[in-house]
């Protein structure tokens, strides 16, 4: 007979090589031989939602609350299912707790600030997103996070200028980044700097018409014409040499 930390060790095996299938199979049939192991409720819950059976997944993690502390993915993972069923209030019980735990991991606190985006919790969305920054400073995406809900806000454009800088030195192949540094600058009024941002910007990675039209105005009053021409043609627009 297979003891009962023989089935939550395989289980939790195949969950973290990603098989969801298989831990959620091996998970269930332990459970019917020990129906009170809290640990494989929670291994066949956080399969549920990686499956995408969210009411499968609250079903199992709720029970598994019952029988033993969860882990912060199960944690997250619980919320998410809840935000996915409409249930934004349970959501935001667990995302506020997550948020406050001095030991989630930075890959949680991530996973909090983007939920809580959804639940337009703004204010404390940016304060998870200042947080990471502060324990990981190398980490590009939580300056994004910073920028993204200062936007969300309503904070004026000059306050996501260092972060979008920050975050452009990190990772300054990711477009996205860059073009949101260039439009704060524009519309900071410091457009000299805000065209030498976007002018490094591979066009063949634009495909936004709203980033194309703000590309043409910063180019054409720039007087970078070749580059305006060719943001109008991935537009679809008629250029001079047509």
């Amino acid at each position: 007979e297979i003891c009962a930390q023989e089935w939550v060790s395989q289980s939790r095996e195949c969950l973290e090589q990603c098989h969801f299938c298989r831990a959620d199979a091996v998970a269930t049939q332990g459970l019917r031989q020990y129906p009170d192991e809290g640990k494989l409720w929670e291994i066949h819950g956080a399969a549920r939602f990686a499956l995408r059976d969210f009411a499968g997944a609250c079903e199992a993690l709720e029970t598994a609350t019952t029988l033993t502390p969860l882990q912060p993915f199960s944690q997250i993972a619980l919320a998410e299912a809840y935000l996915e069923l409409e249930h934004p209030e349970v959501a935001r019980t667990i995302l506020i707790h997550l948020a406050d735990w001095e030991r989630s991991s930075v890959e949680i606190l991530s996973r909090v600030a983007k939920s809580l985006g959804r639940l337009a919790e703004y204010e404390t969305a940016l304060a998870v997103c200042q947080r990471i920054t502060r324990r990981e400073p190398f980490y590009h995406p939580a300056y994004f996070g910073v920028a993204f809900y200062l936007a969300r806000l309503e904070r004026a454009p000059e306050e996501a200028i260092l972060p979008l800088t920050r975050a452009v030195e990190l990772a300054p192949k990711v477009t996205a980044y860059r073009l949101n540094l260039g439009f704060v600058l524009w519309s900071s009024s410091r457009h000299a700097e805000a065209y030498q941002v976007l002018r490094r910007v591979p066009l063949r990675e634009v495909e936004s018409r709203f980033w194309l039209n703000h590309l043409i105005q910063v180019f054409e009053i720039a007087g970078d014409f070749d580059r305006a021409v060719q943001c109008r043609s991935r537009l679809g627009e008629p250029t001079d040499s047509d």
